[in-house]
């Protein structure tokens, strides 16, 4: 049985004012030995999760009108051991890895110099900068928007839906983070 969200934590996801995605989306573990991974993409018709491992494909159920998916896996799933193929409502066919099977890039120690202001690199470590985790390629984003309720990246990939990649803060830092 998937984990229960809390319908305010679900109204504010759909809604675009959930400041903890996280909490939500991506891949969670009950710890007995089933994964729950959600996606949310109000443009989609179906989304499967496809296994990098075998590229076994696994139908996600659409669980709100507004676009929430999710799907009950046995086994523990590492992190990035998938990604989406979504259809969307007009037929378009497209891949992308889960932005919330990802780990903050930052650590804590940049966190401790970034909140101190004695961070020499922080240029390395804030902004928008091409990466590779895992085998995946991507855009790390992170910025730091102290007195922000909540923080999205936002382009042509998400069609502008401020909704679709929220991303996650660190902490009370005040700085926002999500690999995309």
């Amino acid at each position: 049985m998937p984990q229960t969200i809390h319908p305010e934590a679900l109204f504010a996801l759909v809604n675009g004012n959930h400041g903890a995605p996280f909490d939500i989306l991506g891949p969670h573990s009950d710890g007995a030995g089933t994964t729950t991974v959600r996606a949310f993409r109000p443009d989609a018709a179906a989304i499967m999760l496809v296994a990098n491992a075998d590229n076994s494909q696994h139908a996600m159920k659409r669980v709100r009108d507004e676009g929430l998916f999710e799907i009950e896996l046995k086994g523990e799933w590492p992190g990035s051991a998938y990604h989406y193929r979504v259809t969307t409502q007009n037929g378009h066919t497209f891949t992308y890895a889960d932005p919330y099977a990802f780990p903050s890039q930052l650590t804590d120690y940049d966190i401790y110099l970034l909140r101190e202001g004695r961070h020499l690199y922080s240029y390395e470590k804030m902004g928008a900068h091409l990466m590779e985790i895992d085998g995946v390629k991507g855009v790390q984003f992170a910025v730091w928007a102290p007195n922000a309720f909540r923080m999205s990246v936002v382009g042509t990939f998400n069609n502008w839906d401020a909704r679709v990649h929220p991303m996650r803060q660190i902490g009370d830092s005040g700085i926002w983070d999500l690999f995309v």
